[in-house]
């Protein structure tokens, strides 16, 4: 597998998405397909794929940081010796920035980036300066940081305040 670098972080150009483990499934008008998706993707079939993926060279997951996908990452890691890197997606709160990013550090995040609707929440309440200090104090923990959004604006006024 192809790898490439973000700082010092060495990864698989390929990475997983999360929504196997968060059971998020945009299906448009197709109701079904999410409890469809959460019933196929047991704790068990999770802990399968990621193993799969790891044998096929994939090193990283992009995944929330919340209980359901840090237990499943915890227990690959734990009961099968996996190495699977964890990019966690941010979620801080404007008015306490710091805790989420800094739970995701603590539980072993190789990287994180505020997730594209929190910076986009950001945007709109004109507080798009927070942005730079997470990434500020992500990178000051040691790990690759940045921004994610929907809005092409956030990446733009992002990129003109140079929040890195």
């Amino acid at each position: 597998m192809p790898t490439g670098k973000i700082g010092n972080l060495k990864l698989s150009r390929l990475i997983s998405g999360g929504n196997l483990i968060s059971g998020w499934a945009h299906s448009r008008d197709l109701h079904y397909v999410p409890s469809l998706m959460r019933a196929y993707n047991t704790e068990e079939k999770v802990l399968e794929t990621l193993q799969l993926m790891e044998e096929h060279g994939i090193t990283a997951i992009i995944a929330d940081p919340i209980k359901k996908p840090k237990d499943i990452l915890k227990r690959y890691w734990k009961e099968r010796g996996g190495k699977m890197q964890w990019i966690a997606e941010g979620h801080p709160d404007m008015d306490d920035w710091k805790t989420n990013i800094q739970q995701s550090i603590e539980f072993g995040a190789s990287a994180i980036y505020v997730q594209g609707v929190k910076a986009d929440q950001f945007y709109k309440a004109e507080r798009l300066e927070l942005l730079g200090k997470c990434v500020d104090f992500i990178k000051s923990k040691g790990v690759p940081g940045g921004i994610g959004a929907h809005k092409l604006e956030v990446i733009m006024e992002s990129e003109k305040a140079n929040y890195g």
